[in-house]
């Protein structure tokens, strides 16, 4: 497992600065947890949804067990202070450490476009 948590978090670490470089004004930020399989870009919002304090938002990669393999989701979360929306973007299932290492590209791209969809997202304040 370690090619591929050593491969993802190269790639999002680079989508970070991609990211900073694009849209400097979301103030973006990795935060992981390579022994959980756990990423996160977090950025400012400066939307509002519910109340008047800005939400708070971010892309997760969650890698978990999934029988004899393992899945991966990618999902944009927003919290607000008594509510949280998630929207799941990608799901890879039962795949073996070899083909995740194979997605790695995939999974970058892929994170970069539900980020990018994301940030520019406005939230319909009755929902």
């Amino acid at each position: 497992m370690s090619p591929f948590i050593t491969a993802i978090t190269d790639q999002l670490e680079t989508l970070v600065t991609q990211l900073q470089i694009e849209k400097p004004e979301k103030e973006f930020k990795l935060a992981l947890n390579a022994a959980n399989m756990y990423w996160a870009i977090h950025w400012k919002s400066t939307k509002l949804w519910k109340t008047e304090r800005p939400l708070k938002e971010y892309f997760c990669l969650t890698v978990y067990p999934d029988s004899t393999a393992l899945s991966i989701m990618g999902y944009h979360r927003a919290e607000d202070i008594f509510e949280q929306l998630e929207d799941t973007h990608f799901l890879y299932k039962e795949k073996t450490p070899e083909a995740l290492f194979e997605l790695v590209n995939e999974i970058a791209t892929q994170t970069k476009n539900a980020i990018l969809a994301a940030v520019d997202q406005e939230f319909d304040p009755n929902y």
